[in-house]
Formats: C-alpha cells, structure tokens, sequence
C-alpha cells in the first residue's frame, strides 16, 4: 500500500494573479452588462507624510487602490472591453 504526502496548502500560496483586461470581463459579468464597450478607471489614494526611521524621517508618499469601475466609452484603448464579446 503506497503513502501519499498530503501537502496542506498554506494561506501565504497565491493564486495566479488576473490581468486588468480579466478583471473589467469579470466586472462586466457581475454588472449584468451584455454589450457595448467599457474601459476599466482605476481611482487611486494618495497619502503623503514623513516616513523612516525615528531619527531619520524624510519626506514620503503612499498610493493605494481605492476602487474600479467601469464606464461606457466610444472608443477602443488599452483597457477597454467589448461586453458582447
């Protein structure tokens, strides 16, 4: 009788990471949209503050994601999905 080594998976393994393209497509589907075409706005925080060390601080910036969205556009760019398809 073989033994199998059971690997537990750890919560630090990532899973394969989505493209902007896939996540608006994913987007499009939540939303219900069936046709048309959208581009994916990424909106951005910007946090500025001094950061460091305790004796060494110097001027710094953060930027976060703070939310997608998709909005319906007449021409094609970069991140732009046609929800027909």
């Amino acid at each position: 009788m073989a033994t199998e080594k059971k690997t537990k998976k750890s919560q630090n393994d990532a899973l394969p990471p989505l493209a902007m393209l896939e996540v608006a497509k994913l987007m499009a589907k939540h939303y219900g949209l069936k046709n048309g075409l959208y581009d994916l706005v990424v909106e951005f925080k910007i946090g500025t503050g001094m950061v460091g060390p305790k004796d060494d601080k110097f001027p710094g910036a953060m930027i976060g994601v703070s939310s997608l969205a998709l909005v319906p556009t007449s021409e094609t760019g970069p991140l732009t999905i046609n929800a027909g398809d």
